[in-house]
């Protein structure tokens, strides 16, 4: 890493030296253009978990009708998914800073048609653009990142960047607790904090890196890259992409209709909105040890225990809404700290299974597949919360953690009765 392309380093700060203690791997290459990016996309992150959780209280107000809560709730999605089609194209036209520059703008538009219209169609419209923005901006940065990192301190750099998201997501749960029967000012407040991440993140990040094109890339890699097709994934590493299945289908089902939920099991908007932002900080805290545990066990195992964990706690907490709310903070604090963090083990069990030169084709894939997965299951957890019952929500998440654990178990168990293998390896689960 050339230093001509790169800011300095960040000065000992308090930030810095705790960063420091938590990754050490990433001590000697953090740049502050990096962590000041990191801080600005977690900032917008707020604003977005804010608008998210605003929009689902204000679709379960009574005004709006089933059919139209679910056609609002799938624009997000939606948007996502069409960014990440979209999103290679307008990073290699326009460059990765006016791409994140753009993407943030535009997610400040969308966030403040919020505070003035109340037609379904147009709201489906302004969170499709929500959704684009966003999947822009993280599949942009995480290039971006690419960029800076280096083979060393590339999992550091990344588990900084799953923290400053989660961060974001909390923040925005905690003021829209303190806001929850405002939606309107809610909405208000969300394009204020999109607007500040805007700011912060163009006044201090500086100069981007400069990063390899694939015109560069040797011929030998370019060809490597297209030997791997979606069915092939698939084939090679399903227990991956069931992970990414069932993390796509807690993420956008809780934030989207927990709102929902509360209000057809009676539980006041305070109570709901607390216990999303319990979820989300079991969520942020998880992710150092859950990190530190899949480089020293099997992560089959982790995701095992993991979707075992989300099959009971689906269970509880039905049952545990009716009889005694107050119980709920701890289940969902530990509901948080499992679900969350199924992603990245699972992705980080792609990345021992799939050639390194490959990588960036499975993540485009396994982005594709959480986002395919966050268009199909809203409606239908909505459809089934209307026609059947509210609670008709956890059964849908809790099937997603059965498959999980289902998946990690055969796979254990093939590896038990199998013979030893070349190099540990076998396609399959």
């Amino acid at each position: 890493m050339g230093s001509g392309h790169y800011l300095p380093v960040l000065k000992e700060t308090k930030t810095l030296k705790l960063i420091t203690k938590l990754f050490p791997s990433a001590t000697s290459g953090l740049h502050a253009s990096v962590f000041k990016l990191m801080t600005s996309i977690s900032i917008v992150c707020g604003g977005n978990s804010l608008l998210t959780t605003q929009v689902s209280l204000h679709l379960s107000s009574g005004t709006f009708s089933p059919l139209s809560i679910q056609i609002v709730l799938t624009g997000f999605p939606m948007g996502f998914l069409l960014g990440c089609v979209s999103a290679s194209t307008i990073v290699r036209r326009l460059g990765n800073a006016i791409t994140c520059w753009l993407a943030i703008a535009a997610m400040a538009c969308a966030t403040l048609g919020f505070s003035f219209l109340d037609d379904p169609a147009l709201l489906f419209s302004l969170r499709i653009i929500n959704g684009l923005a966003m999947a822009v901006l993280f599949i942009n940065c995480e290039s971006w990142i690419n960029g800076y990192a280096s083979p060393e301190n590339r999992g550091a750099y990344f588990a900084l960047y799953m923290i400053a998201t989660s961060l974001g997501a909390l923040l925005g749960q905690i003021v829209s607790g303190l806001n929850a029967d405002h939606q309107r000012i809610g909405f208000a407040l969300a394009f204020a904090i999109v607007i500040v991440g805007l700011g912060y993140g163009y006044v201090t990040v500086g100069r981007w890196p400069r990063t390899a094109s694939s015109q560069e890339a040797p011929a030998s890699e370019l060809r490597e890259r297209r030997k791997i097709t979606p069915l092939q994934l698939v084939l090679l590493v399903p227990l991956t992409v069931i992970g990414v299945l069932q993390a796509g289908t807690t993420n956008m089902n809780f934030y989207s209709l927990m709102p929902l939920y509360g209000s057809g099991v009676g539980l006041p908007a305070a109570t709901t909105v607390a216990l999303m932002t319990t979820f989300s900080l079991g969520g942020v805290l998880a992710q150092v040890p859950i990190g530190w545990l899949s480089g020293s066990l099997d992560r089959r195992v982790i995701l095992m225990f993991q979707g075992s964990g989300v099959v009971i706690f689906c269970a509880l907490i039905p049952w545990l809404s009716a009889e005694n709310p107050i119980l709920l903070f701890p289940v969902f604090f530990v509901y948080g700290a499992t679900a969350l963090t199924i992603y990245p083990i699972a992705v980080a069990y792609a990345g021992s299974r799939v050639n390194r030169e490959l990588m960036a084709t499975v993540s485009g894939y396994l982005l594709l597949v959480y986002s395919l997965t966050n268009i199909s299951t809203p409606g239908l957890a909505s459809g089934l919360m209307t026609h059947v019952a509210p609670q008709a929500l956890f059964l849908t998440l809790g099937c997603g953690g059965l498959l999980l654990a289902m998946a990690a178990c055969l796979s254990l168990r093939r590896d038990l009765r199998a013979d030893d293998r070349p190099g540990g390896l076998t396609e399959g689960f």
